[in-house]
């Protein structure tokens, strides 16, 4: 899954089972490549909300949050066709 956001992307990576997720977060406006990975891991459900804050987060600056796949769609958010 790929989030992202005008500042970051988000990739999200789950295990065999789809039941445990893990996020890392990729800096978009840095000149090196900052990347960062939260050592939680999250169920579909804690994931979502959790995307789901960063989405309402980044209203007020009208930047873009998106997510690649249907499947954990937070609220107030679009799909984006990644062609995967």
């Amino acid at each position: 899954m790929l989030y992202q956001t005008e500042s970051y992307f988000y990739v999200a990576s789950h295990d065999h089972s789809r039941r445990r997720w893990r996020l890392a977060k990729i800096n978009r406006k840095s000149d090196s490549l900052e990347v960062s990975e939260d050592r939680a891991e999250y169920s579909a459900g804690e994931l979502r909300a959790l995307m789901a804050g960063v989405g309402r987060g980044n209203e007020v600056g009208r930047c873009s949050f998106t997510l690649s796949k249907p499947m954990l769609k937070a609220p107030g958010t679009k799909r984006v066709e990644t062609g995967t």
